[in-house]
């Protein structure tokens, strides 16, 4: 795995990194959407061959992951750590992610729940749909 990291002007933090053989971007913008998605590369099984994959962007035109590579956790526990560090880093005072399908908004529902304790202190969290918001609670941000 290989990460690249850069911080715009704009404020939005973006990582590039590969997990097997597939090129992602993480992106986050304090107050915004924290995405993901695959950008380029190629697994074993075969290339990526086009569009992008939107993991938590709605605007973002999906491609069907099966068939690029077996699990797809590697890919997940980078994405939440990737997100911690930039939580922990920003300390941004609204955060949201999006889920673009019923699978897909069970398993992040599933790492909300597991991360919310690191994150209950600092931040109220709620749902809308496959979206989940997070909030920075006033008495955290003194």
């Amino acid at each position: 795995m290989s990460t690249i990291c850069q911080k715009s002007n704009s404020g939005e933090y973006r990582r590039r990194f590969t997990v097997d053989g597939l090129l992602y971007e993480f992106k986050a913008l304090n107050g915004g959407a924290v995405t993901f998605r695959v950008i380029g590369g190629a697994t074993k099984k075969k290339a990526f061959t086009g569009g992008t994959w939107g993991a938590w962007d709605e605007d973002i035109v999906p491609f069907c992951e099966s068939g690029y590579f077996s699990d797809g956790r590697p890919v997940l526990r980078l994405v939440v750590a990737l997100a911690a560090d930039w939580i922990r880093q920003e300390k941004p005072y609204l955060f949201h992610f999006h889920a673009t399908d019923q699978r897909k908004h069970r398993i992040y529902r599933q790492l909300v729940h597991r991360q919310s304790p690191s994150w209950a202190s600092c931040y109220t969290h709620y749902m809308d749909g496959m979206e989940s918001y997070f909030v920075r609670k006033q008495e955290a941000s003194q």
